[in-house]
């Protein structure tokens, strides 16, 4: 079971988070308790170290604020053994909607296959994906939170979108979403999150 954040956590995160946007190499806290909590570096062969999972919950609490042009209203997923998985999206861009079905390798990609229909009818950029990492925190138990991180590419830059949820693929659409805003808001900048 999760505890709930405290005050003192919040200091801890947002220098945790700091660290981790000044390197190649993130700095994630491994706390076992409120007394003990130590910084480990997670090396480049992807090897993570046990996490906890308040800093991304108060991480995704405290995140990009940026005005919202895009929004996911609806999607399902579907899964058969021996079938493709297939993707319905609903979605609204500056106050028009638009449906999608899609098709494709797994769940994420039907998902994306269905959105680039989607952007084609409702004039919105999507960024290319570079990169895709998910992390669990080790709690020993199926109900775990995972925070998806994707790397995008853009017009020559790259940035990056976090989120997390109890399922993968609900946390890899929110992240996606998080992009879709960053990139076709003309207030946002993708400049400081490369």
């Amino acid at each position: 079971m999760i505890g709930l954040l405290s005050l003192t956590d919040i200091p801890l995160i947002l220098s945790t988070r700091l660290l981790a946007s000044i390197s190649f190499f993130s700095f994630i806290p491994v706390c076992t308790s409120k007394k003990s909590c130590n910084a480990t570096t997670i090396s480049s062969n992807g090897v993570f170290p046990a996490l906890s999972p308040k800093p991304f919950i108060v991480a995704n609490i405290l995140g990009n604020h940026s005005k919202e042009v895009f929004s996911i209203s609806d999607f399902r997923c579907l899964n058969k053994k021996g079938q493709k998985p297939v993707s319905f999206v609903k979605v609204k861009f500056k106050n028009r909607e638009a449906e999608a079905k899609a098709t494709g390798d797994g769940g994420f990609d039907s998902f994306m296959n269905a959105l680039s229909k989607i952007s084609k009818t409702l004039k919105f950029e999507i960024a290319k994906l570079e990169d895709y990492k998910v992390r669990i925190p080790q709690t020993g138990r199926s109900d775990a939170i995972v925070e998806t991180t994707i790397e995008w590419e853009f017009e020559g830059r790259r940035f990056r979108t976090s989120a997390i949820d109890t399922d993968q693929l609900t946390a890899a659409i929110k992240a996606t979403e998080k992009m879709i805003n960053l990139i076709n808001t003309p207030s946002n900048s993708i400049g400081n999150l490369s």
